[in-house]
């Protein structure tokens, strides 16, 4: 499905199916949820070096847009080949996870541009059964 790119990151909002679709790529995965810091930020710069590995790799989680966003800031090279936004929950939300979901659309929000320019295909998916 995604076989043209070596190197896919899954982004988007709580619970809209990241970890499954990763898992259903048959790649190394680098799940950005495994990183438990108190703040998003935090995490986001702790991610910035999955970037770097030679592919073919998926960074999956909600945390990938921050990481996303601090490479762009330090690198002018491409973090990836792909990019695959998530924004459609597949089971209702709590209200921390609405919280979330709303914080990460606004940093998401001139990404995909800036991402364009550097080469990177953004595509917007929904999962699947």
């Amino acid at each position: 499905m995604y076989d043209q790119y070596e190197r896919i990151v899954i982004l988007g909002g709580p619970r809209c199916g990241k970890t499954t679709l990763a898992n259903k790529l048959n790649r190394l995965t680098f799940h950005t949820d495994d990183f438990k810091f108190p703040h998003l930020q935090e995490s986001g710069a702790a991610v910035v070096q999955w970037f770097a590995r030679p592919g073919p790799w998926v960074i999956e989680g909600v945390v990938a847009i921050l990481a996303l966003q601090e490479w762009m800031r330090m690198y002018e090279v491409a973090p990836c080949d792909c990019v695959l936004a998530m924004w459609t929950p597949v089971v209702k939300l709590t209200p921390d996870q609405i919280r979330m979901f709303n914080l990460l659309r606004k940093y998401w929000s001139g990404l995909p541009l800036d991402l364009n320019e550097r080469g990177v295909v953004v595509k917007q998916v929904r999962w699947r059964k």
